[in-house]
């Protein structure tokens, strides 16, 4: 055994003593990100690959400088808003690569359409639809069971994941439902359990806002 990887079995022996200490219940992955237990993430990245991860990534349509690191898992990258948004829509989108819309039709004066998009568009498969609803249903838990418990306060099925970051332009959580989904970020740059939880509390009045109402259904469903 090389040193790195003395030093790498060392150093996941110690993340999982402290953490047993600090954070009770299971160690398996649903639990782990639904309470953000990263060390798990990085550990589920150590086994399949840095290079596989990336992989996932750029085809969910992340094009920024990514880390050839287990820090992946940890949220290190530097990505806007707008990627990780529509990364993250491909699994509630049943795989398929979700695209920016800027404008969704143009009129004029006289109310001619002068351009029209609204007509649905296809869209590339990028994962299977069965990897697509295994995540989403994991991202169910954190709503469940995990950090953003606080959206449950919408009275109906949402699933998504909180997070943290290191600079503005990173978002900090985001949320699905079927209809919609939605992510967002804060200037705070603390990563304080009380910083995540206020972002958490956003949940409902955002997606509150864009589902107006409409039908309570599953994360899952496809529409």
């Amino acid at each position: 055994m090389g040193r790195a990887s003395q030093v790498q079995d060392r150093f996941w022996n110690l993340g999982a003593s402290q953490l047993q200490a600090r954070v009770p219940g299971p160690r398996d992955p649903a639990n782990a990100l639904a309470k953000s237990i990263n060390t798990v993430s990085a550990q589920i990245v150590a086994q399949i690959g840095v290079d596989a991860v990336i992989d996932v990534m750029r085809r969910l349509g992340i094009t920024s400088k990514l880390p050839q690191s287990l820090s992946l898992a940890l949220g290190t990258p530097d990505l806007t808003l707008q990627e990780v948004a529509y990364g993250l829509a491909a699994f509630p989108a049943g795989g398929k690569l979700v695209t920016p819309l800027f404008i969704v039709k143009i009129v004029d004066a006289d109310g001619r359409v002068l351009e029209d998009y609204t007509a649905p568009q296809p869209r590339e498969d990028r994962l299977s639809p069965e990897t697509a609803y295994v995540v989403t249903d994991l991202m169910k838990g954190v709503v469940e069971i995990g950090t953003g418990k606080k959206a449950r306060e919408l009275g109906r099925p949402a699933a998504g994941k909180t997070g943290t970051s290191l600079t503005i332009a990173t978002p900090g959580s985001s949320a699905s439902c079927p209809s919609c989904f939605a992510a967002f970020g804060s200037a705070a740059t603390t990563s304080s359990p009380s910083a995540t939880t206020q972002r958490a509390a956003r949940w409902p009045c955002h997606l509150a806002y864009v589902h107006a109402g409409g039908p309570a259904l599953d994360p899952g469903t496809r529409l």
